[in-house]
């Protein structure tokens, strides 16, 4: 049985190929497949992805073994292994601090720190400074590293200073930070239709979705096909329906309420850390009817609840030193928890926009659909109408007269589905706006 191991990698990826007979294993080849520090990023992949298409089909293995990357021992490679957040060169910074005994501080801070990354941008057109694919300013964020997931997480409180060229956070923890972007010229959300685009067949205009401000096209090729007409812009009308949907959807609002609360039980489990006091009173009194006094006269129920009653006031004071780090514990276990529920909440938004997005496209499609069956329609009913005419005179014969009918049939049919089909995919649109479906 052959086997393909291979090291993942962008700029080196290491492989090797064994042979395994009768329980014993043989070395066939190994080595790397390198890709230039100089290229851009999709083509670093290209060039795996063909280095290791070679491999495969020169030995053609049964089974492929792909080693785990670990990605808390290098930052700089969790980095490298995300192709969807573009990170900036050089802007990097990890802040590590130890107690007077030298051990690492993870606790968060008591209170918030101002975290701040300069970048490049000399000659302030907008772009940072030796970015391929170029990075817009506007778009920078810092990412924080999370050590228990080795994933870079956006800091929320980002915030880009044109004037001083920086991007500042506020954080409560030590970690390693870096500005992160996704490239300007990134087109991967968006397509044209139709496709493949024909004239034979109709086709005069074609369509773009997702063209918007932080995409990168060259403004001179859309000016010129918007100027010969041959481009219509799809109206923004997708974002609106989604900011709308936002505030409407159940599943939305659901997942910010389960984010919130885990904010909350966060700021909870961080109570442990401090001292605890406590106030307590207690009250105390009985009766007896067997209770009597020296010269042997029973005890009145008044005179036994005064004399029996007992009073107590208190403070307690609990200082949490040593609790078996349960403490961290629980305050680690709550951010895992809101950071979860994070990850859920964003998820469920992009499914509503990808929702939102197709339901987009596909009313845009229904709409130019019923337009092309409406053009159709008019040309059929001209063909009947002339062919009425040369059937009346006898120039043409009843199969060819039936045959112009049925077409202009089939054509009234289509355009008929063509618009019911546009409503409908209309009324959707109107769903995620909130609007009551009527007919």
């Amino acid at each position: 049985m052959l086997i393909l191991g291979i090291d993942p990698g962008i700029a080196i990826v290491g492989y090797g190929v064994i042979d395994y007979q009768n329980g014993r294993f043989k070395t066939l080849d190994n080595g790397a497949v390198v890709t230039p520090s100089e290229m851009t990023l999709p083509c670093r992949l290209k060039c795996v992805y063909d280095g290791l298409s070679g491999i495969i089909a020169r030995f053609s293995p049964q089974a492929v073994a792909i080693e785990e990357l670990f990605f808390s021992a290098n930052a700089k490679t969790a980095l490298e292994q995300n192709p969807v957040h573009y990170p900036i060169p050089g802007a990097m910074r990890e802040f590590v601090f130890y107690d007077a005994q030298g051990f690492r501080i993870t606790t968060p801070l008591n209170e918030a720190a101002t975290v701040v990354i300069p970048y490049s941008d000399d000659n302030n057109d907008g772009f940072v400074d030796g970015t391929n694919p170029p990075v817009k300013v506007s778009n920078l964020l810092i990412y924080h590293l999370d050590e228990t997931s080795s994933r870079w997480v956006r800091v929320p409180t980002s915030h880009v200073n044109l004037a001083d060229k920086t991007v500042s956070a506020t954080v409560k923890s030590f970690s390693g930070y870096v500005l992160m972007s996704t490239p300007a010229s990134t087109l991967i959300n968006s397509y044209a239709f139709p496709n493949p685009y024909m004239p034979s067949a109709g086709h005069t205009t074609i369509t773009f979705t997702e063209i918007r401000q932080r995409y990168n096209i060259r403004e001179e090729l859309l000016s010129e096909m918007v100027e010969h007409g041959l481009v219509e812009p799809v109206k923004p009308r997708s974002d609106e329906v989604y900011l709308t949907a936002l505030k409407q959807r159940p599943e939305i609002r659901g997942a910010e309420y389960r984010y919130q609360s885990t904010a909350m039980q966060l700021k909870m489990a961080q109570g442990v850390y401090y001292p605890t006091l406590s106030f307590f009173a207690n009250y105390y009194n009985l009766y007896n009817n067997k209770y009597t006094d020296l010269k042997g006269s029973s005890i009145s129920f008044s005179d036994q609840l005064t004399n029996n009653q007992r009073k107590g006031l208190g403070l307690q004071m609990n200082i949490p030193i040593f609790n078996r780090f349960q403490s961290k514990m629980q305050v680690e276990n709550a951010k895992i928890q809101m950071l979860t529920t994070q990850l859920d909440l964003e998820g469920t938004k992009k499914l509503l926009r990808q929702e939102i997005e197709t339901a987009q496209t596909t009313a845009n499609t229904s709409l130019n659909r019923f337009k092309s069956t409406e053009k159709a329609v008019v040309s059929m009913r001209e063909a009947f109408r002339y062919s009425e005419e040369k059937f009346n005179v006898g120039m043409v014969n009843a199969v060819e007269y039936n045959t112009a009918k049925t077409n202009l049939v089939k054509a009234s049919s289509d355009l008929l589905r063509a618009k019911y089909e546009f409503i409908f995919r209309a009324k959707i649109l109107d769903f995620y706006r909130g609007i009551p479906i009527t007919l």
